[in-house]
């Protein structure tokens, strides 16, 4: 790694790098908001069971009631039809736009490619059962860790509601939720550096002429260059983690105050902003982990006979100045 790049701000190269290539974050948020107003047909057919012919629903064509909608939100669960099992099908969608879509704007940014869907997509389709097998490793491990850590914390809370009252309830669980937030943080940041390495991994070949397609190879490099990294790259991830949440906080507040005002509209545009401030966060945390990768490349075994070749590349391909593939691995 050069001097040059221990010197390079984590925040601002990431934020520069999503916004030289806003289409990665335009894509996802279109592909989410479509799937949201696709499924959200189940709710509205199970909506109009209780509403269409409810005297007391009028109200809300003219204002936001909030009796009439906690008397709705008690009915959906008692006889209410449903629209059937299309609802089931949107976190399936969800995933699949997810395993194309992120490896398709990682490689974008390592590269200094545009975010053209189609680019995304063919490029994303190449890399989409690598992010399947690293979501299972994710699922499997954060299951380890945090489901043990859930239960105590459970037992903690239980313990605490028998001996305690009123407010030092609250303070005295406070730490291990805090505690609990903090590590599958952690846990999230490892993951996202594996998925990154795993597309700096495609750009080298192994001996058969094939791209080195072997996610455990990625896995030790992603932990060391996190232990030689944690302080910057962790406070980088909780503080736009932070601005995310703080984002939806903030529109979802003032929706809230707008709820009994006439017009709904700018309830959505206000909502869907928060939403999309808190996906561009999502991929400022990619655009940093991509500057962070390039700055600490794979440094992978070869054998003796191994041969190095040279080649131009203007893009962050984290193998130095110019792109460098590596044979005999």
């Amino acid at each position: 790694m050069s001097e040059s790049g221990q010197k390079k701000s984590l925040l601002l190269n990431g934020l520069g790098l999503v916004l030289r290539h806003p289409g990665a974050v335009v894509w996802t948020y279109c592909f989410n908001l479509g799937l949201a107003l696709l499924f959200s047909l189940n709710l509205h057919a199970r909506l109009s069971n209780v509403l269409d012919h409810s005297v007391a629903a009028e109200g809300l064509n003219t204002s936001f009631d909030l009796g009439t909608m906690g008397a709705v939100a008690h009915r959906l669960g008692y006889g209410v039809p449903s629209a059937g099992a299309s609802g089931y099908l949107g976190l399936p969608l969800y995933f699949l736009v997810y395993f194309i879509l992120v490896p398709g704007a990682l490689f974008g940014y390592r590269m200094n490619e545009p975010g053209r869907l189609a680019m995304m997509a063919s490029l994303g389709i190449g890399f989409f059962w690598r992010f399947v097998r690293i979501a299972l490793m994710t699922l499997v491990t954060s299951a380890l860790v945090l489901v043990p850590f859930g239960i105590a914390l459970g037992r903690w809370g239980d313990w605490v509601t028998e001996h305690t009252v009123g407010g030092p309830q609250l303070w005295w669980q406070l730490p291990g939720w805090v505690g609990f937030g903090l590590l599958a943080a952690a846990l999230r940041l490892y993951w996202d550096m594996v998925e990154v390495y795993t597309v700096q991994l495609d750009g080298l070949i192994r001996a058969d002429g094939t791209p080195d397609r072997r996610v455990r190879r990625v896995l030790v490099p992603a932990a060391r260059t996190l232990r030689q990294n944690f302080g910057r790259a962790y406070g980088m991830f909780l503080l736009i983690a932070l601005l995310g949440l703080v984002a939806v906080g903030v529109t979802g507040q003032v929706a809230a105050h707008l709820l009994p005002q006439p017009l709904v509209w700018p309830v959505f545009l206000l909502l869907q902003a928060g939403f999309f401030l808190n996906l561009l966060t999502r991929y400022w945390h990619r655009g940093c982990e991509t500057i962070l990768a390039a700055d600490f490349p794979l440094m992978l075994a070869v054998s003796v006979a191994a041969e190095t070749l040279s080649t131009d590349s203007d893009g962050l391909d984290g193998f130095g100045a110019g792109g460098r593939i590596v044979t005999g691995l």
